[in-house]
């Protein structure tokens, strides 16, 4: 492909690859400081991701950090309560919020030991026992661009419909190559074909720098699915364990170790169960009477409607060895694959990464060394990660049924991006 030529502004504009909630915080932020971003989404320009975040006290703070006027933390439902019930045992443990939902945007940014802090156990001296919300990723997704498009139309570019295929950078400058137009003659090249900036900030969650990763060998297979609205205006969450099968409940061969989660919020309520392997996603039929039936187990007794997708996810835990290079930095998914259930992910992308990647940005912009800017966010990137890990890997080997101590060891998988 023809190397297009640099544009006007190419020494100090950012392009970032992702219109999820990672890249519209970065762009946030770099407009906050007055820096120009060119963010480029594949996907279209309304967000349609249905499932929820739970939205720990930080990422709260982080929220309202980006929008003093509340355009974002309007989005967010307050919980009420979290509960958790062991149908083997029978022990039933509840946690009540009884504080307003307070978000502080002076608070959190950068700042890995408020999120773990947040995130892991309440009674831990220290802990932040803020109250919780859950939030929807597409109309979190949706809000951050019509902020994007309501306040910074002159600093953020926001393009749709425009998959990036590589990324690559040269001396001053990086870029992003994307795929061809329809239609467009095999081999075109030309200015058309890609994307240039000062910076380039990876929020694909494809690990487009192609950086080795490091992968646990766990697997946790899920199945979920949206209902409508508590009826009660109940937005607490629930968590279900069950070692044996209740009657009626369909089941894979296999162990019959799973749980089941309800997030509610103000419009809907996702149900996510566990299930032995990903195969239940294969056929529609039996994963919505799953799921209809494990909905039960956290109080939703009326029919799965009609309309309702299924969605089979499988989750392993994953970092990206290397999450910077020189003028690009990956953030969010292209640096690590979260136990999606704790929304630790975003949490982390938001109140680490983002911040820290704006802060490199800025400090290449003002003339520093692109390469040791890089390395020191690379090395804090590799230190939030171990400090997920040490989180969330215990919780993920739990809800599998697998002692620590049996744990297999983690492989180092090839370069390409995933």
């Amino acid at each position: 492909m023809q190397l297009p030529p640099p544009s006007s502004n190419a020494s100090s504009r950012v392009v970032i690859v992702g219109a999820g909630p990672a890249g519209m915080a970065t762009a946030l932020e770099l407009a906050q400081k007055g820096v120009a971003s060119t963010v480029l989404e594949k996907r279209g320009e309304v967000a349609q991701r249905a499932p929820l975040f739970a939205v720990i006290p930080p990422f709260a703070d982080r929220l309202a950090a980006l929008d003093a006027d509340g355009a974002l933390t309007k989005h967010l439902v307050p919980m009420a309560k979290m509960e958790t019930d062991d149908l083997t045992t029978g022990r039933h443990g509840e946690r009540t919020f009884d504080t307003p939902l307070a978000p502080d945007a002076t608070r959190s940014r950068g700042d890995m030991a408020a999120l773990l802090s947040a995130a892991g156990s309440p009674g831990k001296p220290g802990a932040d026992t803020r109250r919780w919300s859950t939030v929807g990723i597409g109309d979190l997704e949706n809000a951050m661009r019509g902020l994007a498009k309501a306040k910074y139309s002159d600093l953020i570019d926001l393009r749709y419909d425009t998959p990036v295929t590589s990324v690559r950078q040269g001396e001053g400058w990086a870029e992003a190559l994307l795929a061809p137009a329809a239609g467009a003659a095999p081999g075109a090249g030309g200015a058309a074909d890609a994307v240039r900036g000062a910076m380039l900030i990876d929020a694909s969650g494809r690990n487009l720098l192609g950086s080795t990763r490091t992968v646990y060998p766990e697997q946790s297979h899920w199945a979920g699915a949206k209902f409508g609205p508590p009826p009660d205006g109940y937005t607490g969450t629930q968590r279900v364990s069950a070692a044996d099968t209740p009657t009626g409940l369909v089941e894979s061969a296999g162990d019959p170790q799973h749980l089941t989660l309800r997030l509610p919020s103000d419009d809907r309520r996702i149900v996510w169960t566990q299930v032995d392997t990903p195969a239940v996603g294969d056929d529609a039929a039996a994963a919505r009477e799953l799921v209809a039936a494990r909905a039960k187990l956290v109080g939703i007794d009326e029919p799965l409607p009609d309309d309702a997708a299924v969605m089979p996810v499988t989750v392993q835990l994953s970092t990206t060895d290397n999450p910077a290079d020189r003028r690009i930095l990956a953030v969010g998914d292209s640096v690590r694959s979260p136990y999606f259930m704790t929304s630790t992910g975003a949490a982390a992308a938001l109140v680490h990464d983002t911040p820290r990647a704006v802060d490199a940005v800025t400090a290449v912009l003002g003339g520093a060394d692109p390469a040791a800017v890089s390395a020191d966010y690379a090395a804090a990137v590799r230190q939030a990660n171990e400090g997920l890990l040490a989180l969330t890997r215990p919780r993920v080997l739990g809800d599998l049924g697998i002692n620590r101590a049996d744990a297999g060891p983690p492989t180092t998988v090839s370069a390409e991006p995933r």
